[in-house]
């Protein structure tokens, strides 16, 4: 339990932060690298905006075929 005070409490933010960064480093690198990746994410994402704005609805589902 004083391992967890000492090492993850003033450490857990750092670490919170690092993931956030990785995962919006991922997304660009995806988006910039992968033509298939980008053309997926358009055609998803803009079918459940246009069923979301079609049917006033406040949750958009995502399914990919």
């Amino acid at each position: 339990m004083e391992v967890f005070h000492h090492v993850y409490v003033p450490l857990g933010d750092v670490w919170d932060v690092l993931v956030l960064i990785n995962s919006s480093a991922n997304f660009i690198l995806y988006c910039t690298m992968s033509a298939q990746f980008r053309s997926t994410f358009r055609r998803v994402f803009s079918v459940q905006l246009d069923r979301c704005c079609l049917n006033d609805c406040t949750e958009v589902d995502v399914q990919i075929d």
